[in-house]
């Protein structure tokens, strides 16, 4: 159809004719490369043509002609806009394809066909005239590059791509007028790519729309740079966004890079989307060994603006009817500039602070609001912020951690469970240094900005960091650190004990009186394991007051039926009344400890125990049971020596045999036949007549029952 346009327009030109219709010529002068392919040309055409009569015009229409049919010199048919990818005329293409598919899909470029036909002449609104043939050509071919688009889309919308894949094969078959044309061909293969990626072909992508027009220098991994013509020019932003994605797929780091940097010599305007699948290419094949290459896209994609393909960014006509030469006005529109996917921006964080470059990456680091995170996101987040904190860039992560506290579209869960590992580390990194608090209460002060709950975990190294504090003296200041962040922490009675335990570890005993007599007044229980290590404190000190004081919270222990003394507090006690000259107090104790012990008889391997018990008896002149602890503590002394002897004679005859594992048996075994001795077991029936006796003695007739 060309050639007979083209030969049409030359006879029209010879006769004289005025030139209704552009001339060969004027139909290529767009492009220099058609003028010096015909002026070539010419010479050899008339040189092979048997008669001489043959016009120049024709003789070069036939040069063109013959130059737009060579399938092996694309450089006419791409000076013209005459493009076709070469992939499309394989035969193998087809073969994946049914029948029907094939059928439907014909059935569908026919109905474009037929509508087009059916399109009636336009008249034009200035003159009121009918549209040229010329016109109305062009006019349709707009019209079906629309209709085609849309048609594609809602095919991929029902996921109809066998469909999509077929219209693509068949295309020259229904539209032979158009089979070169670079728009139409655009889209087909815009779609055509997103198809194959839905049906997991990624390597077909990559043959498909990289392999086959790379030229040689721009396919080996070593060049310099890409080659700025490759022969195919089907290529678009959104074929680049397909190739990306099959990239990633692939974890093919090299293609995708060349294939951006074709696109940015064509300056073809890349959407976020295609940066994302780019980025996420590079990242996942090897993110060290393609930093740099992070690091320029990414602030690529933030500082250059990005300007939106379609109508918004066409230029009205000008509407003035005036003779002058004067250019309209172009209407200002506003670029809009990206920002990197926020679901890429963890492991760049975390990239870049194992190898100590966050000064590059943090100037484009955003986290909108709007942003969405996923499961996955989050986790990496997670990872993030510890890398953060384990490589000391304390700042850049609270301008990272602030972000996610401030994004509606993160969980609360994450939210939570992010601040909760950080105080932990915060707080373990502060008692391990010495560091001061200020740390800690920024990461307080937006966990109560979020009302973010702390962990009990934390409560202990947090109290602990806190009465390391010189300004921390009274409970008011404790209770101060409280009420700064009431939705963080609570004053409960899990507070309470938590800070007598960091009492008593750190020796702040005016602060345990003051928390005693807060607890007291307030009737704020206190759990059994804080009063034990706050008795055992009282009791290292050994004056008077604390051991009354030691005396006085087990007497009121003793007051509560439903909480039975420990043995630790037994022994303190017992030997805390001895000392006060309170016997009976501490005979009390033993019984009552003895009553609930049972056959467990763990007073037997006690001895500091046995021992305040035979005073509390001699002070009580109960010499019967006096005499019976002091025969327990002489037991008690012969078992622990014979079973050190019997352990030493062992050890060396294992040494002198050489044999470790017989050693370690025959220890074991002189170690349980002891305590089996000493505890009254099956061996030794005549400690179980004396315990029997003793208990007798001690506990009341309807204890024993």
């Amino acid at each position: 159809m060309l050639l007979r346009a083209v030969v049409r327009s030359a006879r029209r030109s010879r006769g004289g004719r005025a030139a209704a219709t552009p001339s060969w010529r004027s139909l290529s002068s767009h492009s220099s490369v058609v003028d010096d392919v015909v002026d070539g040309d010419v010479d050899d055409v008339t040189a092979r043509t048997p008669h001489d009569d043959v016009p120049a015009p024709i003789a070069a229409a036939m040069a063109l002609a013959r130059r737009l049919e060579d399938p092996a010199d694309p450089t006419l048919r791409r000076s013209l806009g005459l493009l076709r990818p070469s992939w499309n005329l394989d035969a193998d293409g087809r073969s994946g394809l049914k029948p029907e598919e094939l059928h439907r899909a014909r059935e569908l470029l026919q109905q474009l066909a037929d509508g087009l036909e059916r399109e009636p002449w336009a008249t034009v609104a200035a003159t009121g005239a009918t549209e040229s043939p010329l016109e109305r050509q062009r006019r349709l071919q707009k019209t079906l590059t629309g209709r085609l688009d849309r048609l594609l889309r809602e095919l991929r919308g029902k996921q109809r791509l066998a469909e999509i894949q077929g219209m693509t094969f068949l295309w020259d078959d229904v539209f032979p007028q158009y089979a070169h044309n670079h728009k139409h061909w655009t889209v087909l293969c815009s779609h055509y790519a997103v198809a194959l990626n839905r049906e997991q072909r990624f390597a077909d992508v990559i043959d498909r729309f990289v392999t086959r027009w790379s030229t040689p220098e721009d396919a080996s991994s070593t060049a310099a740079s890409a080659s700025e013509s490759p022969r195919d020019l089907i290529f678009s932003a959104a074929i680049a966004e397909s190739v990306f994605l099959a990239c990633s797929h692939e974890r093919d780091a090299e293609t995708a890079l060349r294939v951006h940097r074709v696109a940015r010599q064509r300056k073809l305007a890349l959407p976020s989307s295609a940066y994302f699948h780019l980025l996420n290419t590079l990242l996942r094949v090897d993110g060290a060994a393609y930093f740099d290459d992070i690091v320029g896209l990414c602030e690529e994609l933030v500082n250059e603006p990005y300007d939106p393909p379609g109508p918004s960014r066409r230029r009205p006509r000008s509407r003035s009817h005036s003779h002058s030469h004067s250019s309209p006005e172009p209407v200002a529109h506003s670029a809009t500039h990206r920002a990197v996917p926020i679901s890429l921006w963890p492991r760049i964080l975390a990239l870049a602070a194992e190898r100590d470059e966050l000064q590059r990456v943090m100037p484009l680091y955003s986290h909108p609001p709007t942003a969405p995170m996923d499961p996955s996101t989050e986790y990496h987040f997670d990872v993030a912020l510890l890398t953060l904190w384990r490589v000391g860039r304390v700042e850049e992560l609270f301008v990272v951690l602030e972000g996610v506290l401030e994004s509606p579209r993160a969980s609360r869960e994450m939210k939570t469970r992010v601040c909760k590992a950080l105080l932990r580390k915060v707080l373990d990194d502060a008692l391990a240094g010495g560091a001061a608090l200020d740390t800690t209460e920024r990461l307080l002060a937006l966990m109560q900005r979020h009302a973010l709950p702390m962990s009990h975990k934390a409560m202990a190294p947090m109290l602990a960091a806190l009465l390391q504090r010189e300004d921390v003296v009274s409970l008011g200041d404790c209770r101060a650190w409280f009420q700064r962040f009431p939705k963080v922490m609570r004053w409960n009675s899990f507070a309470v004990c938590e800070l007598a335990l960091a009492c008593v570890r750190f020796e702040r005993r005016a602060l345990v009186d003051e928390l005693l007599h807060h607890a007291l007044d307030h009737d704020i229980p206190i759990k059994y394991a804080a009063l034990e290590s706050v008795i055992a404190m009282y009791y290292r000190c050994g004056n008077r007051r604390s051991l009354e004081n030691v005396s006085a919270i087990i007497r009121a222990l003793r007051l509560n039926k439903h909480m039975p003394l420990g043995l630790s507090v037994t022994e303190m006690g017992m030997m805390c009344n001895v000392k006060l000259g309170r016997p009976q107090e501490a005979v009390h104790l033993l019984e009552d400890f003895v009553a609930g012990d049972g056959d467990r008889k763990r007073i037997l391997s006690r001895r500091p125990m046995l021992v305040a018990a035979k005073e509390a008896y001699g002070a009580l002149r109960r010499h019967d049971e006096a005499n019976a602890m002091r025969m327990l503590i002489k037991r008690l002394d012969d078992g622990l020596l014979n079973w050190s002897a019997d352990a030493l004679s062992t050890d060396d005859d294992a040494d002198a045999d050489g044999e470790g594992q017989d050693q370690e048996q025959d220890t074991t075994e002189a170690c349980d036949e002891r305590r089996t001795r000493v505890g009254g077991g099956a061996a030794g029936s005549d400690d179980e007549d004396l315990w029997r006796q003793l208990t007798a003695r001690l506990l009341p007739s309807d204890r024993m029952q």
